[in-house]
């Protein structure tokens, strides 16, 4: 990497802005840098330009500053070996910030020294910076007021695997668990959007609901009866879905004690998954289930459950319900980090 940011800076010179940098594993290996250089001379700076002079310098000032971590942690990686190197150059190549990438790695390096195999000490790097295992799918309910059921919402971008998640807790809750479940969709939005989980509510067996307000979530649970726990999906958010975020809040706020519970995708880019917390963290919500595991690393998701400290309860390995759901543990995170 030292040597490739060598190159740009010999051929477009000291104010190339570095826009990517990424490992390259075919061809013998190597690395592959995305620079530009500004020719055009700096406009004239009028008032209405302003921010576009200021945009301009905080852009140079970022392509620095990547250029600059990215030759401190060539060297840095050099010192830690090739293992700690290569997954180093696989977290950013992936889009996971460089500070996140650089604890981690550091981390994993102390535990390293002292004897731990790479895959060991990744393992016990996330496990002391992340919050795993709660795994609480609803099994124990002696501390809780037998006379309420447990109500649990889920939220998230759409197309992430909310309503599949539900039926595969339902499904556990159900067969395994032998517990009395209860669902509702809160999915207004979409053509026939509670079609699919009224589908999975016939096949479990379970009470089935559509609520629109929060007025309607409360009639419904009281309706079910006696039941341990109901599970409430919702329309997918995106940042601009002020509406959905409003009604999703007035649900969530409307029944005492209710758990809120973040969906995202595996599959997310870590930019994307930033711009989800950042939409949904109004709504305060106090686990996480990444799904999509099978066909990504759990990399888009670390930067998010890295820095907030948001617990990661399951992680979804597939479509198949209720199998494909698995508690979340350091060890398959660990995996599938150093498998990216």
């Amino acid at each position: 990497m030292s040597a490739a940011l060598g190159r740009v800076k010999e051929a477009l010179g000291v104010d190339a802005m570095i826009l990517e940098t990424r490992a390259v594993s075919t061809g013998g290996g190597g690395f592959e840098v995305t620079a530009a250089v500004d020719d055009e001379p700096a406009p004239a700076v009028a008032p209405v330009g302003a921010d576009i002079a200021l945009a301009a310098e905080v852009r140079e000032l970022s392509g620095l500053v990547r250029m600059l971590v990215g030759q401190a942690w060539a060297r840095r990686s050099r010192e830690l070996g090739p293992g700690l190197g290569a997954l180093y150059a696989s977290l950013v190549s992936h889009g996971v910030d460089g500070e996140i990438a650089a604890n981690l790695i550091e981390e994993t390096a102390i535990r390293m020294a002292g004897g731990v195999e790479l895959r060991g000490a990744v393992e016990a790097a996330v496990g002391s910076a992340i919050m795993f295992g709660l795994g609480d799918d609803g099994s124990s309910v002696e501390s809780r007021d037998p006379r309420r059921p447990r109500v649990r919402i889920f939220c998230g971008p759409p197309g992430d695997g909310k309503t599949t998640t539900i039926a595969k807790l339902a499904g556990r809750a159900a067969f395994g668990g032998g517990r009395r479940v209860a669902l509702v969709s809160a999915d207004t939005y979409r053509i026939a959007g509670a079609d699919e989980l009224a589908a999975y509510a016939r096949i479990i067996g379970v009470p089935f609901g559509v609520v629109s307000t929060a007025q309607e979530l409360g009639a419904t649970i009281a309706r079910f009866g006696e039941v341990d726990e109901v599970l409430v999906d919702t329309a997918g958010v995106t940042a601009r879905d002020t509406c959905k975020h409003a009604e999703i809040k007035s649900l969530a706020e409307s029944v005492r004690g209710i758990r809120r519970t973040l969906v995202v995708s595996a599959t997310a880019a870590p930019a994307v998954t930033r711009r989800v917390w950042e939409t949904l963290r109004g709504l305060s919500p106090d686990s996480c289930i990444v799904t999509k595991v099978d066909e990504a690393p759990v990399v888009g998701a670390l930067e998010t459950l890295w820095r907030q400290k948001l617990p990661v309860e399951f992680f979804g390995t597939g479509r198949r319900v209720p199998q494909d759901l698995e508690a979340a543990s350091p060890e398959r995170m660990a995996a599938w980090l150093t498998a990216a």
